[in-house]
């Protein structure tokens, strides 16, 4: 343990350095309006409720130019919260975008702090290898709970996505004269995850889960709802991932006249590499708390139980048919 946290203290101070050094090399397109960042607040553990319920907005504050590279510099290397107050969660929210003028030096630049990112993260998992069979697997020596304790104890108020999270670099260089990379645009993202689950695998999550303990009375309720509807219905356990920040970048129609579009995740800033003379960059709007509510109202998923996340929805024609042959 005290070996890996010299290991881990080292590793950091080798990224911090290969930052300075990307730093020191980065050549940045100067206009005005080649550089953008969205500065959001931070929800502390009082709001992050208040948050995931979708009760309150974020507001976004906007820096273009020189601001904007200096704020998008320091996020790209900011991976501790700025107090305990702030929840970790949620504090590692910085879009923005830098324009690179020398695109294989930040290439080479990158490359070597996303190779000590990985280092570090395989630091914290006590990354091994075994046998298993006539293959050698990878695995993780240490659980959630350790490498979280292993993490915080030598690295305080560290932000694990933050820390671990590749920088990117994308190459927007046009392969035609009628495609180069037109406006860049940010957008909201809230992604689910389905886990289905059999009639036997429904009643036993029910039964198992903590949330049911207290009322009996509302388990078997709805333990029978699941019997019940198990003919026709099928059963979904969704999680939904907490609103994420994308970017888009628009490289004109195609001729089918449908966009020609490129996204990723800006949960920290983006570089962009070979981009044309003239880009427009969109400044980031509020997040809208009620969107996603109001996308999923006719979806064909019936919410069973919130505290369980629990959900059915009819079987389709060809699952039924499945069923009975």
């Amino acid at each position: 343990m005290a070996n890996d946290g010299i290991r881990l203290l080292q590793l950091v101070e080798e990224l911090n350095d290969a930052f300075d050094v990307f730093q020191t090399n980065l050549q940045l397109d100067e206009r005005e309006e080649y550089a953008y960042f969205a500065e959001l607040p931070a929800i502390d553990e009082d709001l992050k409720k208040a948050y995931q319920q979708g009760r309150i907005c974020l507001p976004v504050r906007h820096y273009f130019g020189e601001e904007a590279r200096h704020k998008c510099k320091a996020a790209l290397r900011q991976f501790k919260r700025l107090d305990d107050s702030v929840s970790g969660r949620f504090a590692a929210l910085y879009p923005g975008i830098l324009i690179a003028k020398n695109a294989d030096t930040v290439l080479h630049d990158v490359a070597l702090i996303n190779k000590i990112k990985l280092e570090i993260q395989a630091c914290v998992q006590d990354k091994r290898r075994h046998k298993v069979g006539n293959k050698i697997e990878y695995y993780h020596a240490r659980n959630h709970q350790e490498k979280h304790a292993f993490l915080h104890r030598f690295l305080p108020n560290a932000i694990s996505y933050q820390l671990y999270r590749q920088v990117d670099v994308i190459n927007v260089e046009a392969t035609d004269d009628e495609h180069p990379l037109k406006s860049t645009s940010f957008y909201w993202a809230s992604k689910n995850t389905d886990r289905y689950l059999d009639l036997s695998a429904a009643l036993q999550y029910v039964t198992a889960s903590r949330e049911m303990t207290v009322n009996a009375g509302v388990r078997d309720e709805l333990k029978q709802k699941i019997i019940d509807s198990a003919p026709t219905h099928r059963f979904c356990l969704r999680r939904t991932r907490d609103d994420s920040v994308n970017l888009s970048l628009y490289f004109g129609a195609k001729a089918n006249g449908r966009p020609l579009t490129m996204t990723a995740v800006a949960s920290q800033p983006i570089i962009l590499i070979n981009a044309p003379n003239k880009v427009k960059i969109n400044p980031m709007t509020p997040r809208n708390p009620q969107k996603r509510r109001e996308s999923r109202r006719g979806h064909a998923w019936e919410l069973l139980n919130d505290k369980l996340k629990l959900y059915r929805r009819p079987k389709t024609n060809g699952e039924r048919e499945k069923a009975s042959s």
